[in-house]
Formats: structure tokens, C-alpha cells, sequence
């Protein structure tokens, strides 16, 4: 067991419940069984080249994503957290909508050398 391995298997599991897939769906797609994502996902099994692709696929992200050691500083909790919130964001009225937008564009122009504008 390899701790690039264990990256790449907690960036898996990361992007999988990201995407709201369960372990059988994803082992469904790349012709896997769920307890073989399990040993993907824990890092005792090593994935291949095509198997990286094929998880890539269907997570809707680059292989570079799962795999690559310099990709392991992303803080996946961070998305999770943003993907939770913009599920719900339905349920907010077009006005607080617009206003959580405002606020939004306020932050990442505060942090950013371009200015956004998201409602124009």
C-alpha cells in the first residue's frame, strides 16, 4: 500500500459522493464490483491507467484530478460544502438568490484581480 494510492483512493470516494454516486453505481459503470471501489477507495488496491479513465468518465473529471500528487491539497470538504449548498439553492426565492449572488461576487472580487459580475 502506497500513500499515493491512499490519495488517490480518498479523491475517488471524494468525487463519487460528490457526484451522488453509491459504490455499486460507479463499480456498475467501470465494470467493477462495489467491494472492488471499497479497496480503490481505501487504497489497498492500486488502479490502473484504464480504470482511471474510466472512473474519470463517469465522475465527470480529469484523470489528473484522482491521480495526480500535486491535486491532493484540494480541499474536497470545501466542495462538498458548496455542492450541498447549491442543491438547496432552489428552495431560496428569486430575490435571495440574487442577493447570496451579490455577496458572491462581492468576496471574489475583494480576492481577485478581475472584476465578476454574475447578473449581467
Amino acid at each position: 500500500m502506497e500513500i499515493e494510492d491512499i490519495k488517490a483512493g480518498l479523491k475517488l470516494r471524494e468525487f463519487r459522493t460528490m457526484k451522488g454516486l453509491s459504490q455499486t453505481q460507479l463499480g456498475e459503470y467501470a465494470g467493477v464490483t462495489f467491494q472492488q471501489i471499497q479497496k480503490y477507495e481505501k487504497g489497498l488496491n492500486r488502479m490502473g491507467v484504464s480504470r482511471l479513465h474510466q472512473f474519470a468518465k463517469a465522475l465527470d473529471v480529469s484523470v489528473a484530478d484522482i491521480a495526480d500528487p500535486k491535486n491532493n491539497d484540494i480541499d474536497l470538504n470545501n466542495k462538498r460544502c458548496m455542492l450541498k449548498l447549491f442543491k438547496r439553492l432552489n428552495k431560496l426565492s428569486s430575490k435571495d438568490i440574487f442577493l447570496l449572488t451579490k455577496i458572491a461576487e462581492r468576496l471574489i472580487n475583494e480576492n481577485s484581480n478581475e472584476e465578476i459580475n454574475f447578473c449581467d
